[in-house]
């Protein structure tokens, strides 16, 4: 049977012979699939390079050593600065947009020390500034850590993915499973940290009620169970709820009922609202803790007004 599509990307992030390139086209294609645009507009930027005006992370922010050309001496020297105010505009780190691939190459071919291509305003302002002709220089080591910083962030998300029960069948994805791409820890985006910001699931369950408005004739509104099944589904399969195993299996075992349920043309109300009592009881009988208190409580209330209770 051949591996799904996260199992594949998983293994190749561990793979230090498998290109960051190829990495972000099979991340751009599973966050495709699983309708995470913000990812697959990341792995576009980080593919095709970064536009000028484009919100850089910090891994791509790297600090320069600036020199300039001694026509005298015929050799790069530094640049000292001589006002707190031109060191605050011209010594700060330096972004870096060219497109991963390049960066590869460059650093397979180059020295130790780097040349980073300054942005054309950029150069003839500071050109202006010291009379001369100028370049940026870094070390290998500063542009080897853009690519580990992009290879961590694509490990990271392939555990969450995992973690959250996404895993595919060969090159596609249950309903299920892209329900639950859209929830709680994997409303993922690329902020300008460099790191994965994730939204806490109590907001979640509370929007998954209130975005809702498609109802059954018994008042029950279908998308917004939806919507919660999938946030309590990550929920549980992340092991959030802190149940004993008898009660975890308990607990998905009604979640994969309201998940098919709530999938047919004319759900059946009574059975929705059996399994979300049943799954209300369950965790009401959760022994929570300071780490899973916020979590049940916000799955609870959701049902809770979804039940009109």
């Amino acid at each position: 049977m051949a591996a799904s599509l996260v199992d594949q990307l998983q293994e190749q992030t561990l793979d230090s012979s498998v290109s960051i390139s190829d990495l972000l086209r099979r991340v751009k294609v599973v966050a495709s699939e699983l309708g995470i645009p913000d990812l697959a507009a990341w792995a576009d930027r980080e593919l095709n390079g970064y536009a000028d005006d484009d919100e850089f992370p910090k891994y791509r922010l790297i600090q320069a050593e600036l020199k300039g050309w001694n026509p005298v001496s015929r050799q790069w020297l530094p640049i000292s600065w001589n006002t707190e105010k031109e060191t605050n505009a011209f010594g700060r780190p330096r972004p870096v947009n060219s497109p991963i691939s390049e960066i590869e190459q460059l650093i397979k071919k180059a020295p130790n020390t780097l040349a980073i291509q300054l942005r054309p305003a950029q150069k003839a302002e500071l050109m202006r500034v010291i009379g001369a002709e100028v370049e940026a220089l870094t070390s290998s080591t500063s542009i080897h850590a853009v690519v580990d910083a992009v290879r961590n962030i694509v490990v990271d998300w392939t555990i969450r993915l995992k973690k959250s029960g996404i895993v595919g069948a060969g090159m596609s994805f249950s309903d299920a499973e892209k329900r639950r791409a859209q929830t709680g820890d994997l409303h993922i985006s690329i902020n300008n940290s460099g790191a994965m910001s994730v939204g806490a699931l109590g907001p979640v369950f509370d929007q998954a009620v209130a975005t809702s408005n498609q109802t059954l004739s018994s008042g029950l509104d279908v998308r917004g169970i939806r919507e919660l099944v999938a946030a309590i589904a990550v929920a549980s399969h992340q092991g959030r709820f802190g149940l004993p195993a008898e009660q975890q299996q308990a607990l998905d075992a009604e979640i994969l009922e309201l998940e098919k349920e709530t999938q047919k043309p004319n759900p059946k109300a009574s059975l929705v609202t059996r399994a979300l009592k049943s799954v209300q009881k369950i965790l009401k009988a959760a022994a929570t803790d300071a780490t899973t208190q916020l979590v049940v409580q916000g799955a609870i209330l959701g049902i809770e007004k979804l039940l009109g209770s």
